[in-house]
């Protein structure tokens, strides 16, 4: 019966494979990712994920309730002796619902951002590594501030943060970039990479600069949105990127990473001149590549996934400049049932 067993779960390993392996389209660079379940203990659970390095390991961050109330961040490492064992780490204080947030690695420990809605605003807490939890945006007492992530890419340099900002008439890519365990400084505003609706946004660095990936509200007015495991609705919007020089000035024109295809959610990240992006689709997700230096970027690649399932929370981590691991989480719509999928992207010059 045992090897029978083992004889069926690897068929269906390489059912899931041949079915999240993606159409390659025609570009210069050839983009292939293969998806299979991570599977690990929970993984049911999962409301949000993401992906960072500590001590060179790739490792998936896990975001779900805790028996206690509230939410708690598990890691799960990908590789040594450790690997597909879930521990916890911390909680994130949240007061109504599961939050939006990040992590990442740290000397010390792990650093982390998260939102904290009130009834009329929607401050961002900030975890230092060793612990300590304060208000990022104590300067906006009153202030709303959504979708936060660290700044990745290379090299790597002080610790940043950037936010949708809720402004009078419209919305802002906030960059905190000082002393955020302070908790009283002010934002830097991000040049937009387009004049409609900011939804989401994120930076990478790239050497002295930086490139600017934002997912804004299509012209054509809002579609349908979809609610993810957090309960939050999603808008879908269309991806364009922007090239920034060191005092976060627009270099070169406006770009499509992937056309005008409305996508929900999306993940960056870089190294050695290549960025990697993956964002969800109401058909599954889509992957593409790009090179780029402190003068251009050249979307050179781009690759449809097609799935079955809704897919949620695409993260994506670089490993080097020919390859990155993604995840995203695998939803059948009943909410007691979710799966993490992890997959191996690799790019090859045609």
């Amino acid at each position: 019966m045992r090897g029978v067993q083992r004889t069926k779960c690897a068929v269906s390993v390489l059912m899931l494979s041949a079915m999240y392996h993606p159409r390659i389209a025609m570009a210069d660079d050839k983009i292939e990712l293969t998806f299979a379940p991570l599977q690990i203990e929970g993984d049911s659970e999962a409301k949000s994920i993401r992906m960072i390095k500590d001590a060179g390991r790739s490792v998936v961050a896990v975001l779900a309730d805790r028996p206690e109330g509230g939410a708690a961040v598990y890691l799960v490492p990908l590789e040594g002796s450790s690997a597909r064992r879930r521990s916890s780490v911390f909680g994130l204080d949240s007061p109504f619902g599961i939050p939006f947030w990040d992590i990442a690695a740290a000397p010390g420990g792990f650093e982390a951002i998260w939102t904290q809605p009130g009834s009329a605003d929607s401050r961002l807490a900030y975890r230092a590594p060793n612990g300590k939890v304060t208000v990022l945006t104590g300067h906006y007492p009153l202030g709303i501030f959504q979708a936060p992530r660290f700044v990745r890419g290379e090299p790597a340099g002080t610790v940043a943060v950037t936010t949708v900002a809720y402004t009078r008439n419209s919305r802002v890519l906030a960059l905190f970039s000082d002393s955020l365990e302070r908790g009283d400084v002010a934002y830097t505003p991000v040049p937009s990479a387009g004049a409609d609706l900011l939804l989401d946004g994120l930076l990478l660095r790239n050497g002295l600069g930086y490139v600017l990936i934002e997912k804004l509200l299509k012209p054509s007015g809002r579609g349908p949105a979809r609610k993810d495991r957090r309960g939050e609705s999603i808008m879908p919007g269309i991806l364009r990127s922007l090239l920034l020089n060191a005092k976060f000035e627009p270099v070169g024109r406006v770009l499509s990473p992937i056309g005008d295809a409305p996508v929900f959610e999306f993940d960056a990240d870089a190294s050695s001149g290549r960025v990697f992006l993956m964002a969800t689709t109401d058909r599954g997700a889509v992957a593409a590549v790009a090179s780029a230096n402190e003068n251009q970027v050249s979307w050179t690649g781009v690759v449809d996934i097609p799935s079955t399932g809704e897919l949620e929370a695409p993260c994506i981590l670089a490993t080097d400049r020919n390859s990155a691991v993604s995840a995203a989480i695998e939803a059948s719509g009943k909410p007691s049932y979710a799966r993490i999928l992890l997959g191996k992207l690799t790019v090859n010059r045609q």
